[in-house]
């Protein structure tokens, strides 16, 4: 039989896990693998989806996901492998707004039950930074930047030692 202490130390475990998930910057979705039920979120997860912890808690997760499910994919390197990445997976909120995410999913068994474990996150901000690489300009093979480029640098530390 629990004691008082037992269940305010599980209580006090509860609330710190809690706490530290709606922290994570990713937003995090624990789904049941077998039914697609969503089993809990985070913050992040609410933000982008557009709904209360609540209204998300019990929801089919498939919706969110439009191209993935018409593809009969939604967490398909998860699901055969364990774990499985995507970068740019349409996610559809609860508004209607599409748009890409990149996800990390991993499907775990405990107690003889499957769960699947999605991190996401909007990928316009990794899209964006590609971008602005893409267009920064190259410079020629073999080449190294002036700041870089050892042998002028020493050169110039003894030019200046010398004077």
């Amino acid at each position: 039989m629990e004691t008082i202490v037992e269940r305010r130390v599980l209580t006090q475990e509860r609330e710190r896990f809690r706490a530290v998930l709606d922290e994570a910057t990713d937003a995090i979705r624990i789904v049941d693998a077998d039914t697609h039920a969503i089993l809990d979120c985070n913050r992040a997860d609410c933000e982008l989806s557009g709904l209360s912890r609540p209204a998300m808690l019990g929801r089919d997760s498939r919706p969110f996901w439009p191209s993935s499910v018409a593809a009969g994919n939604e967490t398909a390197g998860a699901r055969v492998a364990g774990v499985g990445r995507t970068q740019s997976v349409l996610f559809e909120n609860a508004a209607g707004r599409v748009l890409p995410v990149d996800c990390t999913g991993r499907t775990v068994e405990y107690r003889h039950h499957r769960y699947e474990i999605l991190m996401f996150r909007d990928a316009p901000e990794r899209l964006a930074g590609e971008d602005a690489r893409r267009e920064e300009p190259t410079q020629p093979s073999g080449t190294l930047p002036p700041i870089l480029d050892t042998k002028r640098s020493t050169e110039q530390l003894r030019d200046d030692a010398g004077r």
